[in-house]
C-alpha cells in the first residue's frame, strides 16, 4: 500500500527558489513527463487516459488556461493540440473544498496548554491573551505553512473564518487578506467575518463586521453561544446584516450537549414540537421569515444528536424548508466534546446520514488546525474524511463515495462555486489519484500524484512526498 507523506520540512516549504528543490522539480519533469509536461497556466494541456466518475472509458481532459475546454474519450481525441500528461488510468477528481476553516488561528500551538482548552465551545483561557499579541505578520507566517500543506494534499478552495473583535482588531484580517492575494493564482480563499467574542462583549463588534465587509470579506459569520444571555439577539443582528449587505451567513451553532433539549420544548406555528434551547430552530424560522433560504450555512450542529428521534426529525424538516446547509467538523468535535462524560462518552458529531438522507447539503471541514481547539495540525481533507467516515459509521462503497462528495461537490454547492467540477467550462482544478475508485482511494489511502489549480500544477508526488512549487 502506498501512503502519502506530506513534506513539510521548513526548507521544502519555504525554498521554492532553492537549487535543491529546483533540481528535484526538473528531474521529476524530465524523467516523468519529459517535454510533454504542461504545468504553466498559459499553455494548453491534455490530461490523458484519466478515469473519471460517470465515464465507462478513459477520458482526456482538455485544458486551456484556467478552464476545461472539453472531456472526450481518449480513443477519439486527435483534434486538440496541447502538452500531454498521460496519467495511465489513474482516477481524476475535482480538488478538495474545505468549507470550514480558521486560517488566522492555524498552528497557534503555543496557546494550546493545559490551561487553554475549550470545552463545549467555551474558552477557559489562553487564546484571548494570544490574540492580544497577534500581528498580521504572524498570521501570514503561520498561514503560509498550512496553505502549502493544504495545497499539497489537494485542497484548492477554502472558506475561512477570521476573528473580528476589539481584542484582535483587524490585524488577523489584514494578514489573511494578504494571504488571499498572495495565493490567488493557486488557491481560492473565501473569508467569513467571525465575531468570536460575541456582540455583547463590545458595542464596536457590529460596526467592525461591517467594516470587514468593506475591506473585502465576503461572508458574515456568527456564534450565538458567544452571547449566552441573548442568543436570539445575536441571530437577529446577523439576519439584519445579511439583508443590509446582501451577504450569505455562516454560523457556528449548537455546540452545547448538556442542555435539556428533550423536555424543554414548545409547539410552534407549524404545529410541531421543537427544543426551546436549540439555536438553529430560531435561526431557521428567521431565515424563512426574511426570505434568506439557501443563503445560510451552519457549522457543527452537534446538539442535534442529543435529540430524540421525533424531535430530531422535526428540526431536520425545518432545516430542509429553510434550505440551510450544514458543515460538520468531526475532528475538532471529537477533540472537544464529551470531556466531562465519565461513561458513555459522547462524540459530539451531528447526524450526518440523517441530514443527507433528508436532502440537507452536508459537508465536512477541517475547522481548527494546530491551535487550542485542536492541537493536531493536519490540513489533509482525506484524513478528515476518514475520521468523518469512522465517526458517522460510513463504510459501504456508496457511503465512501458520499464522503468524497462531502469534501468536493457538496461544499462547492455550499460556497456557490458555479465553475467547480470536471465539466466543459469548469475550473481546471483537480487531483490525480493513484487509485481505481473512491473506495480504493480512501480505504487504501492511495497517494495523490498531482494536484492542479486552474490549470496550474501546484503539487507533485516525488517518491511519496508531495512537493509544492
Amino acid at each position: 500500500m502506498c501512503t502519502m507523506h506530506t513534506c513539510c520540512h521548513k526548507n521544502m516549504v519555504t525554498t521554492a527558489v532553492s537549487l535543491e528543490w529546483k533540481g528535484l522539480y526538473n528531474v521529476y519533469k524530465k524523467n516523468s513527463f519529459r517535454s510533454s509536461f504542461g504545468g504553466i497556466v498559459d499553455m494548453s494541456l491534455i490530461i490523458r487516459n484519466a478515469k473519471i466518475r460517470g465515464y465507462a472509458e478513459l477520458q482526456d481532459i482538455c485544458i486551456s488556461g484556467e478552464k476545461i475546454l472539453k472531456i472526450v474519450s481518449s480513443k477519439n481525441n486527435s483534434d486538440f493540440d496541447g502538452k500531454i500528461v498521460d496519467v495511465q488510468g489513474c482516477y481524476v477528481y475535482p480538488s478538495f473544498v474545505n468549507a470550514h476553516f480558521h486560517l488566522d488561528k492555524v498552528l497557534m500551538t503555543d496557546s494550546a496548554t493545559e490551561d487553554s482548552t475549550y470545552i463545549g465551545g467555551k474558552e477557559v483561557g489562553g487564546l484571548s491573551v494570544a490574540k492580544e499579541k497577534l500581528t498580521a505578520k504572524d498570521v501570514i507566517r503561520r498561514g503560509e505553512k498550512i496553505i502549502e500543506l493544504a495545497m499539497s494534499s489537494g485542497t484548492t478552495y477554502i472558506r475561512s473564518n477570521v476573528d473580528i473583535d476589539p481584542i484582535v482588531g483587524f490585524r488577523a484580517l489584514e494578514g489573511v487578506l494578504e494571504l488571499q492575494d498572495k495565493y490567488s493564482d493557486k488557491l481560492y480563499i473565501e473569508l467569513v467575518a467571525f465575531p468570536q467574542e460575541g456582540f455583547s462583549s463590545s458595542p464596536k463588534v457590529k460596526n467592525m463586521l461591517e467594516e470587514a465587509l468593506k475591506m473585502g470579506v465576503e461572508i458574515i459569520g456568527g456564534k450565538p453561544a458567544s452571547d449566552p444571555m441573548d442568543k436570539k439577539g445575536h441571530i437577529d443582528t446577523l439576519i439584519e446584516l445579511a439583508k443590509k449587505y446582501d451577504r450569505d451567513l455562516d454560523i457556528h451553532i449548537d455546540t452545547d450537549m448538556n442542555l435539556d433539549y428533550n423536555n424543554n420544548v414548545s409547539r410552534h406555528k407549524d404545529g410541531k414540537l421543537y427544543p426551546n434551547d436549540l439555536e438553529v430552530v430560531y435561526l431557521a424560522e428567521q431565515v424563512i421569515e426574511h426570505g434568506l433560504e439557501g443563503n445560510v450555512t451552519v457549522g457543527h450542529l452537534v446538539a442535534l444528536d442529543c435529540l430524540k428521534p421525533q424531535l430530531r426529525s422535526n428540526v431536520i424538516e425545518l432545516l430542509v424548508k429553510a434550505k440551510i446547509n450544514v458543515v460538520t467538523c468531526p475532528t475538532v468535535s471529537l477533540y472537544e466534546m464529551g470531556r466531562d462524560d465519565s461513561y458513555n462518552t459522547r462524540r459530539g458529531v451531528t447526524n450526518v446520514k440523517e441530514l443527507m438522507k433528508s436532502g440537507v447539503n452536508t459537508a465536512y471541514g477541517t475547522d481548527n488546525v494546530g491551535d487550542a481547539f485542536n492541537i493536531f495540525a493536519s490540513a489533509d481533507m482525506m484524513m478528515h474524511g476518514i475520521i468523518t467516515a469512522m465517526t458517522c459509521h460510513m463504510k459501504t462503497a456508496k457511503e465512501i463515495e458520499t464522503i468524497m462528495d462531502m469534501s468536493t461537490i457538496i461544499p462547492a454547492k455550499i460556497m456557490k462555486l458555479h465553475d467547480y467540477g470536471l465539466k466543459a467550462g469548469g475550473d481546471a482544478s483537480l487531483i490525480v489519484f493513484d487509485g481505481n475508485d473512491f473506495y480504493d482511494i480512501f480505504v487504501n489511502n492511495k497517494i495523490r500524484k498531482q494536484v492542479y489549480s486552474k490549470g496550474k500544477l501546484v503539487a507533485i508526488n516525488w517518491h511519496g512526498h508531495m512537493l509544492v512549487p
